[in-house]
């Protein structure tokens, strides 16, 4: 696999492509992620493993007839990355969005909204939307675009 450097400005943050596991139940998906992080400053480059993000989504309506189906995904980012050295938040953070898919021939259209909960001092809580429309090209393949937003944090 290669490896790619990413140039970042002085005092910046980025999370480089994270480690994410999902398994799924009858309408439950159990996920752990965890982003690699990297905080450079004017004295240094940092790099570890960042908060991981824990959440179970739970699918409690579902019209086959309708194609719709509802659920809600909380999920807990715990506060584990070393806030030291700029790799965690140093407290946890909460975010509970409600998630609504509607499926129908060879497209599915989804769309979110929800709220994240910081409890760090500095707050930085916010809400956010989101939809995306994907299309099956084969068995295999689908082609999709998204549109997110946010308030301000």
């Amino acid at each position: 696999m290669p490896f790619i450097v990413l140039h970042t400005a002085a005092g910046t943050e980025l999370d480089t492509p994270l480690l994410d596991l999902n398994y799924g139940l009858p309408n439950l998906q159990l996920k752990f992620e965890i982003p690699i992080r990297i905080e450079r400053t004017d004295q240094a480059h940092t790099a570890g493993f960042g908060d991981p993000l824990v959440g179970v989504k739970w699918r409690f309506s579902s019209n086959e007839k309708s194609g719709l189906q509802v659920g809600a995904y909380p999920q807990i980012q715990l506060p584990v990355g070393d806030h030291r050295r700029g790799l965690g938040e140093g407290h946890a953070a909460y975010l509970l969005p409600l998630v609504i898919q509607k499926s129908w021939e060879q497209w599915t259209g989804y769309a979110e909204i929800g709220h994240w909960w910081h409890t760090a001092a500095e707050g930085r809580s916010a809400w956010f939307a989101g939809a995306a429309l994907q299309r099956d090209l084969t068995q295999r393949i689908s082609f999709g675009a998204e549109l997110f937003g946010n308030t301000p944090q």
